[in-house]
């Protein structure tokens, strides 16, 4: 009876999408593969008959080990297949197929020396409408060549091969071309480098400037644009002290530029010493980087606390502070705080009971003594809907392990230099994701 039931269900929706010549098989039968597909498998088992394996690239966007991208501009794709061979001199390949309709046929094989395919860009960089191949290399741990190949006419041209850290390619300039940012860290007294090329005429021209001091090795590389529209690349770096550190890339007339380092001294603004990583706070689309101040200091707390001031940059280096927040990674929230309130306030952590932390603003008086006015809780384990909602405490967000709570105590009502209500406090609360901790995605 139930399999009568979906059948007559089947046949009511076939009719009513005007499909009146489909019988019950069709609904039962397997979807058929493209003549497409079948073509390009035909040509993929002939390699691995061969003896090759799939060998995937191992980071950025592209890591398939088939891929289809359109490279000569025709509107067809061509089917771009990474494969390794053990034992060859240079046992990496990248081949390339061009859809021919009923076949596939290789017209170019792009191979190269090491132990991986540690990524793939696709980009054009002289706009003449064919894609350039930018190939990563992995050769040994820690050691990585960027080759980028012209495919105009399949001919698989290495335009140029420089070593690399991290690279990124992007329109830095905004001319309508692709560059590439190549960086560099790693050097024995810390420190790095960045090179951005360009490639006009035939030519490759390079210009570089340096990274900030600070850095150990290079942990994330985004694209953005500045608080003029301007294109850039953040660049955020571990140091030795466990901080991080943000180098803002753009491009002007006098060539690639670090905004975040002084001209003059070379010291970087914005180096701090917690893992709080730049982001687009506001959903504007434009990165807001970190630079931390430190709170002033209560005896009964058990370390320094910070206020995050958030900044746009722009082209010529001047940057703006946007929002100020108390971040709080332990326990994966943060608070937007008040501009009146930036200079007054201060902060400390204590744990109330088990399952239960709390943080605790106060404001600082002119005498230096400290009030107390806000608590934000973070509540887990048993009767936590309870306990969240204790006393003074009214909720501010559930989780799926947690439950995150507020209390606004009577100082704030006798006479303080700031003004709160629960409405204010549940609009200033937010969730920070893992990726804003760690730093990934």
């Amino acid at each position: 009876m139930k399999k009568l039931k979906i059948l007559a269900l089947a046949a009511l929706c076939a009719l009513m999408c005007g499909c009146s010549a489909m019988t019950a098989e069709d609904f039962y039968s397997l979807p058929q593969l493209s003549s497409n597909y079948i073509a390009l498998q035909s040509e993929i088992n002939a390699l691995m008959s061969g003896g090759a394996e799939y060998a995937s690239p191992s980071s950025g966007q592209n890591r398939q080990a088939v891929q289809l991208e359109d490279l000569n501009g025709d509107g067809k794709t061509e089917a771009i297949v990474f494969t390794s061979v053990r034992g060859d001199a240079k046992p990496l390949k990248i081949h390339i197929f061009e859809d021919g309709g009923d076949k596939f046929t290789e017209v170019a094989k792009i191979e190269g020396e090491g132990t991986g395919i540690e990524s793939v860009s696709y980009l054009d960089m002289d706009m003449d409408g064919s894609k350039e191949i930018a190939v990563g290399w992995r050769i040994a741990s820690g050691m990585n060549i960027l080759s980028v190949y012209s495919m105009k006419d399949y001919s698989e041209q290495n335009i140029f091969s420089t070593d690399y850290t991290k690279y990124s390619a992007y329109d830095l300039d905004g001319d309508g071309a692709d560059e590439i940012a190549v960086l560099h860290a790693g050097a024995p007294d810390g420190g790095g480098s960045a090179e951005l090329f360009r490639v006009s005429g035939g030519a490759v021209r390079a210009e570089s400037c340096a990274l900030s001091d600070e850095i150990r090795t290079i942990e994330r590389v985004r694209t953005t644009v500045l608080e003029d529209n301007a294109p850039a690349i953040i660049v955020e770096s571990r140091t030795d002290g466990g901080g991080l550190v943000t180098d803002i890339l753009a491009s002007g007339e006098s060539g690639l530029r670090n905004l975040a380092i002084d001209a003059l001294n070379r010291e970087s603004s914005t180096l701090r010493p917690l893992q709080i990583w730049s982001r687009d706070l506001d959903g504007d689309g434009v990165i807001e980087v970190p630079q931390l101040e430190a709170l002033p200091y209560q005896s009964e707390a058990a370390s320094i606390y910070y206020l995050t001031r958030w900044y746009h940059y722009d082209a010529s280096g001047y940057r703006t502070c946007v929002a100020s927040t108390y971040m709080n990674n332990d326990d994966s929230w943060y608070l937007t705080i008040p501009e009146a309130w930036c200079d007054i306030i201060t902060v400390r952590d204590q744990a109330v009971t088990s399952g239960e932390r709390a943080v605790i603003l106060s404001v600082v008086g002119e005498d230096g003594e400290s009030t107390d006015f806000l608590v934000i809780y973070t509540v887990t384990g048993d009767n936590r809907e309870e306990r969240a909602s204790a006393g003074r405490r009214f909720i501010l967000r559930h989780e799926e392990d947690r439950i995150y709570a507020a209390a606004i105590l009577p100082a704030a009502e006798n006479g303080l230099p700031i003004r709160i209500d629960r409405d204010t406090v549940r609009e200033s609360f937010n969730i920070l994701y893992s990726e804003w901790i760690t730093g990934e995605g």
